[in-house]
């Protein structure tokens, strides 16, 4: 893969994400695939959008979370301007309700912050030659995800948010990542609790673990 990219030049990266130290880290790594990028690092929006208006991108590498900022409507944004850029999220946020949504946006590829080096090379060189990519932590999650639906009759958005009460969140950061209301989140519990016939929380998280879907 490294020959891959040493064949091409002036490729440029551009990274949304607000975690500085993780940031820097990343910017190593696309050194050491791809050595003759331009690679710039945003943590925000604004900024990013900006740089974009500037100089034209090949990769958009972006977390899904970013304090302040609606990644969602700047997805949309990107894709609506800038129809031929390469957009991967790259995040710790793994529930596939989310992971479906961002692909609604016609990104390219979503993966794990604890995606290893090989593939991460991997996913840049097949998001470049035009094929989706979904890191291999998050693909069996997926799979999973559909066949846990039918047997449970939770609907994806329920299923996600049950990921999160497995997580440990609390309603507000729920809330925040799924960016609906807290009393939304309260009304999706309810459901799920009607549904799966449990009425307390820990018995959420048990239910979540015995049938493998965090």
């Amino acid at each position: 893969m490294t020959d891959f990219f040493s064949k091409l030049n002036e490729l440029k990266v551009i990274i949304l994400d607000d975690h500085l130290l993780l940031t820097e880290g990343l910017i190593e790594l696309l050194k050491r695939i791809i050595p003759t990028a331009e690679i710039n690092a945003y943590a925000q929006v604004d900024l990013a959008k900006a740089a974009m208006k500037i100089s034209a991108y090949d990769f958009l590498l972006c977390d899904v979370l970013v304090p302040g900022d609606n990644i969602e409507e700047f997805i949309v944004y990107c894709r609506k301007h800038y129809p031929d850029l390469i957009i991967i999220m790259l995040t710790s946020v793994i529930d596939t309700d989310t992971v479906r949504k961002f692909f609604s946006y016609n990104i390219n590829g979503y993966m794990s912050k604890g995606t290893n080096f090989s593939e991460f090379k991997m996913a840049l060189e097949k998001t470049y030659k035009g094929q989706t990519y979904i890191s291999s932590d998050l693909s069996g999650r997926l799979v999973s995800s559909m066949f846990f639906e039918k047997e449970s009759g939770l609907t994806p958005k329920e299923l996600g948010l049950l990921r999160l009460i497995a997580a440990g969140h609390n309603t507000d950061k729920m809330a925040a990542i799924l960016h609906i209301s807290p009393h939304t989140v309260s009304a999706h519990r309810r459901s799920i609790m009607n549904k799966l016939g449990i009425h307390t929380s820990s018995g959420l998280v048990k239910y979540a673990y015995e049938h493998k879907i965090i």
